[in-house]
């Protein structure tokens, strides 16, 4: 459905339900906003609007990740001048910079950054690499300005002149300012967004004398070939790195599972994507992601929910020959965070088979519950049982403490408290389900916060964007 009025252009989708015994009625209407119209205004007029007195810039974007990058292409595809700061000297790193085996767990038609699709000839699922190289290419591609290797030191908000000074440091040590209207937080609110690893305090752990890291740190897995390693962590990250570990040549490797684990094979999973991505005839992308989240999250979550136990259910062989504390049944639920994340959580984590399933059945890969370890001791691992399990190296698998939550992610932050103490929470999950402050007005004046998978990072930069635009009573005076 496409309606506008004077100011604005919108499309709308209805979605119909019957219980069969009653005529179909509307269960759900869906709108968004498409455009601003701005009725031959030129882009130079529009800008002047929107950018507050001495701002050089309309919006300054902190962090070249998924958010800031899709961020800054929509606000130029909409005519307002974006700078983006980039810390590090390469955009892409934080895919980079991660176990080499890593790959999307999400098909790349759906996953891909507004306006420049993965190539065609790329794997349904890229790998972690390509991905980190495709959004190097992209600013380039798009002539988005990103000042890479570039430090956020501070940001303060001047309440007359309404627009943000962002101090500046270059990897020499010197600093500088730029001046801006808006300014947009995109420095992560998940596992690549940098925050702190977490590493469970385990009865013993300052007894064991073997290496012990997080899965943050692990790159190349061939360096453990011949020895005996522990994965503690039964997620996506902890079944790669124990499969690459059995692919690069480590002697023994063991699994510890903390929690139910779901599981489901690829083939299975594609199934939760309908033709909107992956078919022949497929939409437009904008069309596909509008009906996709046509429903609100709670009754997506009730019918994603049946379907997930029905898939469980045809992916028995990948499953059957687990050994573990958890079925797929007790985690299912937890698969549903792959078709809508930063919307469903739920206790217990998932994992996407890629061939672990198969290395655990027929014992290649250890399978054993986090609840029979009694301690670790200085060679390894003691079982409630007796069993003592002699261990090189521990890998914690186990995520990262307080992904999710700006506010307590960065206690050492560009932004002054007295900012957190206006916004409240960033990046937490409200009763309807959805992101609580991010892509929506902050709290405070001028401030915008901007995280999630690559899907959320293009849907909803969109509809920041056309915030930003209209926050300045441009709208009003279209």
């Amino acid at each position: 459905m496409h309606f506008e009025d004077d100011d604005t252009t919108c499309n709308g989708v209805f979605t119909l339900a019957s219980n069969g015994n009653s005529p179909w009625r509307c269960w759900a209407l869906l709108t968004l906003l498409n455009e601003l119209k701005n009725s031959g205004i030129p882009p130079s007029v529009r800008r002047a609007r929107v950018r507050g007195r001495g701002a050089e810039f309309d919006t300054l974007i902190i962090g070249a990740g998924q958010a800031g990058l899709a961020t800054a292409a929509q606000l130029k595809e909409l005519g307002l001048k974006a700078c983006v700061i980039e810390r590090n000297g390469r955009v892409g790193t934080s895919w980079r910079d991660r176990y080499e085996s890593l790959q999307l767990n999400t098909p790349k038609d759906f996953s891909h950054l507004p306006y420049l699709p993965f190539p065609a000839e790329w794997p349904m699922f890229p790998s972690a690499t390509m991905v980190a190289d495709h959004m190097e290419r992209y600013p380039q591609l798009l002539g988005l300005d990103v000042r890479r290797g570039t430090k956020t030191v501070r940001a303060e908000f001047d309440e007359i002149d309404q627009t943000w000074t962002v101090q500046l440091e270059r990897k020499d040590g010197s600093q500088f300012t730029l001046v801006s209207s808006h300014l947009v937080v995109a420095t992560g609110v998940d596992i690549l967004g940098g925050q702190k690893p977490r590493i469970p305090q385990i009865p013993g752990l300052v007894n064991f004398r073997g290496r012990v890291l997080h899965s943050t740190d692990v790159r190349d897995v061939h360096q453990w070939s011949g020895k005996r390693v522990v994965v503690l962590g039964a997620g996506c990250s902890g079944h790669d790195i124990a499969m690459a570990l059995c692919k690069g040549g480590a002697s023994e490797i063991t699994m510890i599972q903390r929690s139910p684990t779901a599981v489901i094979s690829r083939e299975v999973l594609l199934k939760l994507f309908p033709d909107l991505y992956t078919g022949e005839n497929r939409p437009p992308i904008n069309v596909a992601d509008e009906l996709y989240l046509a429903l609100p999250t709670p009754a997506s979550k009730v019918l994603r929910s049946t379907m997930m136990a029905k898939l469980a259910l045809l992916d028995a062989q990948v499953t059957s020959g687990r050994s573990s504390s958890g079925s797929p049944s007790d985690a299912v639920g937890s698969l549903l965070s792959i078709s809508r994340p930063h919307s469903y959580r739920v206790p217990g984590g998932y994992y996407i088979d890629q061939g672990c399933s198969g290395l655990i059945a027929d014992g290649s890969i250890n399978l054993k519950p986090y609840k029979s370890i009694q301690s670790l001791v200085s060679t390894g691992i003691a079982f409630t049982n007796g069993e003592k399990l002699s261990v090189d190296t521990l890998i914690f698998a186990t995520g990262y403490a307080l992904a999710g939550c700006y506010r307590y992610s960065f206690p050492a932050s560009f932004l002054d408290e007295s900012v957190y103490s206006v916004t409240g929470e960033i990046g937490g999950i409200d009763d309807e389900g959805e992101a609580i402050g991010l892509w929506r007005p902050s709290g405070h004046d001028h401030l915008w916060f901007a995280g999630g998978d690559l899907f959320n990072c293009r849907f909803y930069s969109r509809l920041l964007s056309l915030q930003i635009l209209g926050s300045q009573g441009s709208l009003a005076d279209m």
